[in-house]
């Protein structure tokens, strides 16, 4: 028996791999508020934020006869001692990306999955160091004209631009 997933989660790279893997899934958006506390470690915070993710789309689910499984994440970025979500304007990722440029980062995802039937939850955290390119002002300025990272954690995606 083939079980319901939704995906709670807007991620257009969450979408596409689920998608590219075949995986049949919904989308419902959790609109959680992603306010974290600063001195939480990435592993912590990331699961915090996914945890948060999952509860409020199970809160937000029907009943029903075939409950689904649930699955959220959370990214962000750890570079030099601090962590950074999304950036949200121009001006933040512009920054973000003439800091960064030719040094490396860590990306933090945290993932939650909730059996709704039988309230089972799995969650992980993981880490992949992220090297930044050695870009000019005008890549940047023109990558951050493409809205792309205005709304990804720590101002890029693996694999976008």
């Amino acid at each position: 028996m083939t079980r319901r997933l939704v995906l709670a989660s807007r991620s257009p790279a969450r979408r596409r791999l689920l998608t590219d893997a075949g995986v049949p899934f919904e989308v419902i958006v959790s609109g959680a508020d992603e306010t974290i506390d600063d001195r939480l470690d990435p592993a912590a915070a990331t699961l915090e934020l996914a945890h948060r993710k999952a509860d409020a789309v199970i809160a937000a689910l029907a009943v029903s006869d075939d409950p689904p499984l649930v699955l959220a994440c959370d990214s962000m970025l750890a570079f030099d001692g601090a962590t950074h979500g999304k950036p949200g304007t121009p001006e933040r990722a512009r920054a973000a990306w003439r800091t960064r440029r030719g040094r490396p980062g860590s990306l933090w995802t945290g993932h939650v999955l909730v059996d709704t039937g039988n309230g089972r939850t799995a969650d992980a955290a993981c880490a992949t160091t992220v090297w930044f390119a050695e870009v000019t002002d005008a890549e940047i300025d023109a990558y951050v004209a493409s809205g792309e990272p205005l709304d990804v954690a720590g101002a890029f995606t693996l694999d976008g631009r």
